[in-house]
């Protein structure tokens, strides 16, 4: 129930006390109040039959406001849209027409001068006439009760089931986001284990993932280096003579057919084993375009925010 509104229902209902007669001057049950001073609780539904039977508002208000609601409409529509922007213009209310009048009065302008008998003229002269004619039959207390009787039969119920829907919506969200953060610190791991085990560091994959193969040279070096030693060499010598006796006839050697390229390399000469066949250059992948990606495992929500969306 909108400010302005409940305003006006104040005003309404502090006038239905000042004219109600009064019973009596005593007091209630010790209160200290007289009757006439206690309020009148009148069920939201009947307000408007109430006034009409008190004669507050005349028995046809809703004819007589019907027709000061399509003045109001054509007054309003000669206001700059800047003032009515946001407004219903089909179905004025009274409060909707004296936020007008009060937005073009302290805007000034040809639209609310005034003539040398000081009454208003223009757009603001036509919208004083429409509040003048709510006042006259006080058709804005019958209009204010019957906004007040649908906001709280439909819109408050509405509003309502949108609050239950949009809080289960929220807690369902809620959950979303733990499982998310959850995912993220799994994937965070993950992903670090996994540069642990390529031997890089994960801040420009493309680039140290090009570099790995630099270390090759290295590793083929090392290996030849195992494959010439005494134990290797021993090691191929049991091996080939296991061969020859428990698969060769007698009179044919396997040494030949076993280990043919660790024997190979046992044999050659020390220059030619140390050179690569292919020179693994350090610049591999130089010339591809390799901009470093950072990546962002924060979701930019507080941990912590709801009451299970802080991840373990």
């Amino acid at each position: 129930f909108c400010g302005s509104h409940s305003i006006l229902l104040d005003q309404l209902l502090l006038r239905v006390h000042v004219n109600t007669p009064r019973r009596t001057t005593g007091t209630r049950h010790g209160s200290g109040m007289s009757e006439a001073e206690l309020p009148i609780d009148i069920d939201y539904a009947k307000l408007v039959g109430w006034l009409v039977d008190r004669q507050k508002i005349p028995s046809d208000w809703r004819k007589r406001l019907a027709q000061v609601q399509t003045r109001a409409s054509a007054a309003m529509l000669t206001i700059s849209p800047q003032l009515t922007c946001g407004k219903d213009l089909d179905a004025p209310t009274y409060t909707m027409v004296a936020e007008v009048l009060a937005s073009l009065v302290a805007e000034g302008g040809a639209g609310s001068a005034k003539n040398f008998l000081g009454q208003r003229t223009g757009p603001a002269r036509e919208l004083e006439l429409v509040l003048a004619l709510y006042k006259k039959h006080a058709l804005h207390w019958g209009e204010t009760a019957q906004i007040l009787a649908q906001l709280t039969d439909y819109e408050v119920p509405f509003l309502r089931k949108q609050m239950a829907k949009h809080s289960q919506q929220l807690e369902g969200l809620s959950r979303k986001e733990a499982e998310t953060k959850r995912g993220v610190t799994g994937c965070k791991a993950a992903y670090t284990a996994a540069c642990q085990q390529l031997g890089i560091e994960g801040t420009d994959v493309r680039r140290e993932l090009n570099q790995l193969p630099a270390g090759l040279a290295e590793v083929f070096r090392n290996a030849v280096q195992i494959i010439r030693g005494a134990p290797v060499v021993e090691a191929v010598g049991h091996y080939a003579d296991f061969v020859q006796y428990a698969h060769c006839p007698e009179g044919r050697t396997a040494a030949d057919a076993t280990l043919p390229t660790m024997q190979e390399v046992q044999v050659m000469e020390e220059s030619v084993a140390f050179a690569p066949d292919i020179e693994i250059s350090a610049e591999l992948g130089k010339g591809e375009s390799s901009t470093p990606v950072e990546i962002n495992w924060d979701l930019g929500m507080e941990a912590g925010e709801s009451g299970d969306a802080s991840a373990p």
